[in-house]
Parts: structure tokens; sequence; C-alpha cells
């Protein structure tokens, strides 16, 4: 009974926070995987450094203008301002020298800390807290004209993003997700924020408008398919499927009451219509045989036409419906 499957709905208290942690069809956990072993070796050396022997902005950016933003002369002063930003503070976990499009020879620094802090350098610099992003891909999500993508518009942008993910991932060490959209999302954070229902390729970095030096934009269309770039990231529980979670995660292990004995998997998560955030799963991994072949026969069982049945993980909730097809 592969085709089988369940809702199961979670009451949360805060439903709206499971949208950072969905797994898509390719990403990637930039801070874990990423390692700053050039920063780190040169930590020691540069605590006595005076900034005073390091190029300031103007500097730089003059020195960007004259050979390019991606010479070795600029990577090396870049490498140099870096390290000497991060020992600043224990907080800062990785610095990355960027630039914007509008002008790409005007260098600022992203500083990516654990939490708030306060820095006076003698450089341009954009602090962030890891993990945290702006909610543009919430508003996106939840908009009025976010509606479901046909079945032949998501197969179609599924062989674009299964034909260019591998390069865009290569290509750009930040981009975390990748995944398709029905809506694009324009000017947000402005008065003329709108979505617009547009079948798109949503690429979520975790960090807007700040491109590497050693990199290019992302390109405006792949395929003739619009590109979305938003912020956005993944972050990896770090705990087993069996071990508990204070907010379920996609790949948990969960079970039921009806039969305790057997385990399964926890799939995605979906914003059902009249049940609110749902977790979807196979049938047999919690229904018994008698409600797996009610299920058949009827081809839709609710919640009222049901006996009580909880779930656990190891926390629990009930079977609100289960479908079959």
């Amino acid at each position: 009974m592969d085709d089988n499957y369940m809702d199961i709905s979670r009451d949360l208290d805060d439903a709206r926070s499971f949208t950072e942690d969905v797994t898509f069809p390719f990403q990637k956990e930039v801070f874990s995987t990423y390692m700053d072993v050039d920063a780190e070796d040169n930590i020691e050396k540069s605590k006595g450094l005076d900034e005073e022997y390091l190029l300031d902005n103007i500097e730089l950016n003059k020195l960007c203008t004259n050979e390019g933003r991606t010479s070795p002369n600029v990577k090396k002063e870049c490498d140099k301002i870096c390290t000497a930003i991060k020992t600043k503070s224990d907080k800062i976990v990785h610095v990355v020298p960027a630039y914007k499009t509008n002008d790409e020879t005007k260098i600022i620094f992203v500083v990516f800390a654990q939490s708030e802090i306060t820095l006076e350098t003698r450089w341009k610099l954009e602090v962030r807290i890891v993990y945290q992003y702006s909610d543009e891909s919430k508003c996106a999500m939840y908009c009025a004209n976010n509606n479901p993508l046909s079945t032949e518009s998501s197969r179609k942008i599924g062989k674009i993003i299964d034909k260019y993910s591998m390069e865009l991932m290569h290509n750009h060490t930040y981009l975390s997700v990748i995944s398709a959209s029905p809506v694009v999302s324009k000017h947000y954070g402005t008065s003329n924020y709108k979505t617009e229902s547009v079948s798109c390729i949503a690429l979520y970095v975790i960090v807007k408008h700040f491109i590497p030096i050693n990199e290019e934009p992302f390109p405006q269309m792949l395929d003739g398919i619009p590109v979305d770039v938003r912020e956005g990231g993944v972050q990896f529980c770090g705990a087993s499927a069996e071990d508990f979670h204070d907010q379920v995660r996609m790949g948990c292990k969960i079970t039921s009451t009806f039969q305790p004995q057997k385990h399964g998997t926890l799939g995605g998560f979906v914003e059902h219509p009249d049940y609110g955030l749902c977790g979807i799963t196979c049938a047999h991994v919690v229904l018994n045989d008698k409600w797996k072949f009610a299920l058949k026969e009827k081809m839709k069982v609710k919640e009222k036409e049901m006996e009580p049945c909880a779930l656990f993980q190891p926390s629990y909730d009930r079977i609100k419906q289960a479908l079959y097809k």
C-alpha cells in the first residue's frame, strides 16, 4: 500500500515556524558544512595586527575598481580584513566579503554572528544572526494567490531544477535550498511589496542582496522559468529519528496506538484548509488492517469516522484524515 498516506495534524505553539525547517528537493546546511580553514589558521597571527596596516574601505574599493573584484590582490586583502574582523568577537561565526549588483566595486563585509553584536571597524559591515532570515519566504508561502502548481508546471520545473541544481550549488556557496514556487515575490521590504502568480524557481540564500566577491549573480531565468531569490536556510536537527524533538521534523520516527509495535517515518508538512498544519506519512505506519481495508474501500476516512487513535514521536496527536489513491 505504498500509495496510501495519512494526514496528521499537530497543534504547535508556532505553526508557521516549520517553514524554515522544511526539507526541499535540493538543500545544504551552509554553516555546518563550511570550514573557514584559512581564517582559523590565521586567527592567532592577526590578533596583534593593527588595523592601520590594512586597507580601509576607500582604499579597498579603489583597488577593486582598478583590478576587479576577482583579482588575487583584492582576495588577499579581503581575507586579511575578514580575519581581523572575526577576531573582534567570539560571537562571530564567519565573515564574507561581498558586493551588490548595483555597484560591484564597493565591498561590504557580511558578518554572521551567534547573537546581536556591535562592532566598530574601518569597513562597511552587514551583521546577520546565524539562522535568522527575513520573512519574505513566509509572506510568499502564505499569500492569497499562492495556489498549488499544476502537475504539468511542477514536472517542468522539477526537470529544470534537476538540470541545474548541481551547477547552482557548486557556483553559489551560500545557496541552501532550491525549490519550485507558484508565486514570484517582488520588492520585499518596501511599500511596493507584492506577489505575482507566476510559476518560478525559488532560490534560498542565507543572506539576500549580498554576493560573495568571487561569485556571479544568479541567472534571472532558467530555461524560460523566472528565478526568485529569497532568504532561507536549512538547519539540521542534530538528533536521530528516535530522539525526542521539541518541534516534530520530517524524518521523525512515529507510531500509533492502533499498532504500537510498528514504526515508520513522518514525511513532509502541508497547510491543510480544514486542519491547519499537518504532517504526512504512509497509512501502513499508523493504521491497522481493519482501517487500511476501510480506507481502501471508502477512499477517504475522516477523524470522526474512526476509533480514537493517538500518534507518538514520542509525544502524540490524533489522526485527522486518511486518503487512498
